[in-house]
């Protein structure tokens, strides 16, 4: 199959010249990314918060389903875009590279973020950890894996809360330190293990 790219630059994206390129092109998907402009991080969010809601309204008002996958900078930003629309997939400001670049790398990727990407199969979820390992207990990473997977999931990653806040979730996250010895892993009861899964 071969993929056909169109450039149309736009002096000013606003709500009436986005809805007319959705009527025209109908996406089944939509990505909007950050352009780097070298403007500060909260307003090249709130720049793409004000895109996002645009694209939430016509796909309300249409009738028309696509997903929409939007990067943002701050993580205090995608809380706030998340909670208003569950389904939609907000990312961090450098994972658009590192996408392109492990699709680069191997072809293969692609069919796995198309997945990812995609409204329908299986989506990322923050689901608690005291469902998969015993909060407060020492276990190695192979361990939460196995658990993970023994419902059918994915595992990818970890999301530990700090006092009152949470961290930034870690993807991937080590299974072994610099000499070879497994880490051991301790989840509170409010941790969060990032999982690919078909139900929610």
């Amino acid at each position: 199959a071969s993929i056909s790219f169109e450039m149309r630059t736009v002096p000013e994206l606003d709500k009436e010249t986005l809805f007319a390129i959705l009527d025209e092109f109908k996406p089944h998907s939509v990505v909007l990314l950050d352009n780097h402009s070298g403007a500060s991080p909260q307003n090249e969010d709130a720049r793409t918060i004000s895109l996002l809601l645009y694209l939430r309204d016509y796909r309300e008002s249409s009738g028309r389903e696509f997903g929409i996958t939007s990067e943002m900078r701050l993580g205090k930003n995608r809380e706030i875009a998340s909670a208003t629309s569950p389904d939609d997939f907000i990312i961090g400001h450098h994972i658009s590279g590192l996408l392109m670049a492990q699709i680069a790398l191997d072809r293969k990727m692609r069919a796995f973020f198309e997945c990812l990407l995609s409204s329908e199969g299986q989506e990322v979820y923050m689901k608690p950890a005291r469902d998969y390992v015993r909060a407060g207990e020492k276990v190695e990473l192979c361990s939460v894996i196995d658990a993970v997977a023994a419902r059918g999931e994915t595992f990818m990653g970890i999301q530990q809360k700090r006092g009152a806040r949470f961290d930034e979730p870690r993807m991937n996250p080590p299974r072994f330190d610099a000499s070879g010895k497994p880490l051991l892993y301790e989840f509170g009861p409010e941790d969060r293990l990032v999982i690919l899964s078909e139900e929610a």
